[in-house]
């Protein structure tokens, strides 16, 4: 992992038994979402580099 991302990572981990079961739920949909997103965006940069290539 780059060291922004073992950052993200560590906060996280620091953050999350501080939080409500509800604000556990509210975060878990947000990076549940946030993971759907660039997954599609990762395969469309792809599709673009193919078609292009």
């Amino acid at each position: 992992m780059t060291e922004k991302e073992t950052r993200i990572a560590e906060n996280i981990s620091r953050m999350v038994p501080l939080l409500s079961e509800r604000e556990k739920e509210r975060l878990l949909a947000f990076a549940e979402g946030m993971a759907q997103m660039a997954e599609l965006q990762h395969k469309a940069a792809r599709a673009d580099e193919r078609e292009a290539g």
